[in-house]
């Protein structure tokens, strides 16, 4: 879950974050790195190990997420 930061009216901002996926793994449990820094460093460690030699590994950015909104639907789409 994002951990709200401010509200704007009704809205919550959250908190961008950002995790690296390495090619052709499951995805498994992933760490939500706070800066893009800190997830690049990341992607670095996992690429230099020996199993990952010849995958790719990916930097990926939240941009959206999308939430049922109670008690009924629609689901709502909240922007970064």
């Amino acid at each position: 879950m994002l951990a709200p930061v401010w509200k704007e009216g009704n809205v919550l901002a959250l908190v961008k974050f950002w995790c690296c996926i390495v090619e052709g793994t499951s995805g498994g449990l992933h760490h939500k790195h706070s800066s893009l820094q800190s997830a690049v460093e990341e992607a670095e460690r996992l690429q230099r190990l020996s199993y990952n030699k010849d995958k790719k590994v990916y930097v990926m950015e939240l941009v959206s997420y999308c939430e049922i909104a109670e008690p009924e639907p629609p689901i709502l789409w909240h922007k970064v």
